[in-house]
């Protein structure tokens, strides 16, 4: 077997640190193949630096050799990056020049992909009519190719941009849609995505009960291939569950490992969410001062990033708390 179906195959069982670790030690060998790969490997665990370094590479060497699939997939990658660390213009810019290389090449997944991520910066940025536009364009176009991973990262995407607009019902059936996709998969980060989606959903709708058990059923799926970025998020989400129950101290030490990890992986839109928790929580423990700085911290983080409504949640919820 090569290395390269070494990589994908660990890759697709989410064996990520399995995975970066055979890149390295063929580093010297390795083709763009390989480093395409090793970066995606790398964004699965939050070392998002060493992926933005690996995609950059791959694009430079797809440029040299008029590599039009290498250059639509180092793009994508590229955008990746730089969503996670809020570039949204950067992200857009990498997301539309995959989405031209697909239309030149024909290629109706990269497409597709290309039309989700384009949806994801539009609804962070408070395009929702754009965004809603481009997530159907893409979970058509993933259901019609039988790509379940892609039919149901776009119907998680859905059901958020569905959830922060007061739609609980419409939410609720992308949610289980896409956990129906997701476990006709081996990729259980994806699994897992999905399911902090359905704990989140169900604490908006007061069902505590429902957002536990959803993350209890999510966490080992994430603990699996080390995802770190879900990690995180579910640390989050059990910070906030923790909150809404009134465990105080469980809820700021969830939110502050949360908010520790983002940072490492330079997770802006994360980081942000998760001084959130921290701020809330330490105001709901009479530690004002130490809470209004993590208060300003996130409003710091999500105004930059233009996320509009995540920012005047934290303030209604800072205000009423």
């Amino acid at each position: 077997m090569t290395v390269t179906n070494e990589l994908r195959e660990l890759i697709d069982a989410g064996q990520f640190r399995d995975a970066l670790s055979r890149y390295r030690s063929q580093r010297q060998l390795a083709a763009t193949e390989d480093v395409l790969l090793a970066a995606t490997a790398a964004g699965h665990l939050g070392e998002l630096d060493l992926g933005v370094s690996l995609a950059a590479e791959a694009h430079a060497s797809c440029t040299a050799q008029a590599d039009l699939s290498g250059l639509m997939r180092s793009a994508h990658l590229l955008g990746g990056f730089a969503f996670e660390r809020g570039r949204l213009d950067d992200a857009e810019a990498y997301f539309s020049e995959a989405s031209r290389l697909a239309e030149r090449s024909r290629n109706d997944l990269q497409a597709a992909k290309s039309a989700n991520n384009l949806a994801s910066v539009a609804h962070l940025g408070g395009r929702s009519a754009d965004a809603v536009r481009l997530y159907q364009r893409a979970l058509a176009a993933y259901l019609r190719l039988g790509d379940d991973a892609g039919a149901a990262e776009t119907g998680h995407n859905l059901a958020l941009l569905h959830r922060e607009a007061g739609h609980f019902c419409a939410a609720a059936e992308a949610v289980e849609a896409a956990l129906v996709h997701a476990r006709r998969t081996s990729d259980r980060g994806l699994i897992a995505l999905i399911l902090s989606g359905r704990a989140e959903l169900a604490m908006e709708r007061n069902d505590l009960d429902t957002a536990e058990a959803a993350l209890a059923e999510a966490r080992p799926h994430a603990e699996s291939g080390g995802d770190a970025p879900a990690l995180a998020e579910l640390d989050r989400l059990q910070g906030r569950l923790a909150l809404r129950r009134g465990n105080l101290e469980s809820a700021y030490e969830f939110g502050l490992m949360a908010w520790a990890a983002a940072g490492v992986q330079g997770n802006i839109l994360l980081e942000g969410e998760c001084a959130g928790v921290c701020a809330l929580s330490l105001k709901a423990l009479g530690r004002m001062a130490e809470g209004h700085g993590f208060f300003l911290r996130a409003q710091q983080r999500l105004v930059a990033l233009g996320s509009t409504f995540r920012a005047q949640r934290l303030a209604r919820e800072w205000a009423s708390g």
